[in-house]
């Protein structure tokens, strides 16, 4: 657990769940809410960083997360459709995604 800045309601968890993906390729980290809790969503580069942390925003203590609870869905795209998403000037053709 890495703590924030004193007051603030966040925290990180980073959890023993490692993403490697291909080069150019990132992954979409969505947490999972819970009582007291949510989990929020964010975008990890794993092709460089193989880490999937866990951001927690407090609604309040106390907070418990049960064992064994589900806390993250993770999932891998190329990130040349987030470039396209970011530039209404291309179109998803003129895009080398490397689906295959």
């Amino acid at each position: 657990m890495t703590p924030h800045v004193r007051g603030e309601p966040h925290f990180f968890v980073k959890p023993w769940s490692f993403c490697v993906t291909p080069p150019g390729w990132s992954s979409l980290v969505e947490g999972v809410s819970g009582r007291g809790y949510e989990l929020l969503r964010g975008v990890v580069w794993t092709d460089r960083f193989h880490a999937t942390p866990a951001v927690f925003a407090l609604e309040g203590p106390p907070v418990a997360v049960e064992r064994g609870a589900p806390l993250l869905d993770v999932i891998p795209f190329p990130r040349a459709l987030a470039e396209a998403a970011e530039r209404p000037d291309l179109g998803l053709a003129e895009c080398e995604v490397g689906l295959r």
